[in-house]
C-alpha cells in the first residue's frame, strides 16, 4: 500500500536525517548547514519526512509530490562519483563541438518540424 511505501521512505529519510544531525554536531553548526554538502544532505531527508507526514494527514496529492522529490537523494552520490566535475570538464574542453552540434540540431528541428 502507499502507507507502507511512505513508511519505508520515512525510515530511509530518518537514516539521512541522523547522518545530517551527526555532521551538524561534529562539523559545527555555522559552516556545514549552509555549505553545498549540507544543503544536499538536507534535501536528501526532508522529502521523506514530509511524505509520511502528509500521507498521515490525508493530503495525498501533496504526498505524491514529496515522494517524487525523494529522487533528489541521487545528489548525495556526487560526493562519491565526482561526475559533475567530469561533465564540466568535458563541456569546457569540447565547447566548440557542442556549440556546433547544438546549432545544427536546432536548425534541423526548425526545418523539419
Amino acid at each position: 500500500t502507499s502507507t507502507m511505501w511512505a513508511s519505508v521512505d520515512f525510515g530511509i529519510s530518518l537514516v539521512f536525517a541522523l547522518e545530517w544531525g551527526y555532521r551538524l554536531l561534529t562539523q559545527g553548526s555555522y559552516g556545514y548547514p549552509f555549505s553545498g554538502r549540507g544543503i544536499i544532505d538536507l534535501i536528501a531527508w526532508v522529502p521523506g519526512i514530509l511524505h509520511l507526514t502528509l500521507q498521515w494527514k490525508g493530503l495525498l496529492l501533496m504526498s505524491k509530490w514529496w515522494s517524487a522529490a525523494s529522487v533528489l537523494r541521487v545528489l548525495k552520490l556526487e560526493r562519491f562519483l565526482h561526475s559533475w566535475h567530469d561533465i564540466i570538464e568535458i563541456v569546457w574542453f569540447r565547447k566548440e563541438v557542442l556549440k556546433a552540434t547544438f546549432l545544427l540540431s536546432m536548425l534541423l528541428w526548425m526545418l523539419c518540424s
